[in-house]
């Protein structure tokens, strides 16, 4: 009988089976690379309301000074050594790790340090997560997402909670060259096709598994 308590479960990424390889124009470079980010963390925080509202204060200094990186106010990212903190609305925040072994007791972490301050969700296998790189990254993406993504307005640390291609989706920017695009995993082979659609004029590098 397999012990399930010393063998945690690990969630497969529902896109393994799609292998490395180039895709739509076959000419030239490809102007967008996608890449899957199979096992990640992604850690919702959300800000308990206590007497007074001291408690928004004490989490903001608590995070600070635990993870060095502030709580932002408004929908941007803050990167502080391989941890993004991630705006998703009013007094709530994701801590994302693209791989949780660089941080493999983050939400330990977390619950140490916010303990009665604030609520921690893990939805780290509730979504599938895509690097979205290249010089085509933005206009490929202007075809799924009703939002500006001119570097004017959605810049290298910008954050929206939007809809790609009538999916439920969260973006943000992984520095100037590249965004992540994180849907419900249901929904990882319907964002895939309309990734590959939407780009396929453009050349497509896809990062997947090997062989």
């Amino acid at each position: 009988m397999i012990n399930l308590q010393s063998q945690p479960l690990l969630a497969r990424s529902p896109l393994a089976h799609e292998k490395s390889r180039r895709m739509g124009r076959p000419d030239g470079a490809a102007g967008l690379s996608l890449r899957p980010i199979p096992d990640p963390w992604f850690i919702h925080l959300a800000a308990r309301q206590v007497a007074g509202d001291k408690g928004h204060e004490t989490l903001a200094k608590t995070v600070m000074q635990k993870f060095g990186g502030g709580l932002p106010p408004n929908p941007i990212r803050v990167a502080h050594q391989g941890l993004d903190i991630l705006w998703a609305g009013p007094r709530q925040w994701f801590f994302f790790v693209q791989n949780r072994q660089d941080r493999a007791d983050l939400r330990g972490e977390l619950s140490g340090a916010v303990k009665d301050l604030a609520a921690i969700t893990d939805q780290s296998d509730g979504r599938v997560f895509l690097q979205v790189a290249g010089t085509a990254w933005r206009d490929c993406l202007a075809s799924l997402l009703p939002i500006d993504l001119h570097p004017r307005v959605f810049m290298g640390d910008s954050v929206a909670i939007t809809h790609a291609h009538h999916m439920p989706a969260m973006i943000w920017g992984d520095g100037e060259q590249a965004a992540i695009l994180a849907v419900p995993r249901a929904y990882a082979d319907s964002l895939f096709h309309a990734l590959v659609a939407a780009g396929s004029r453009f050349g497509i590098d896809w990062l997947g598994a090997e062989g």
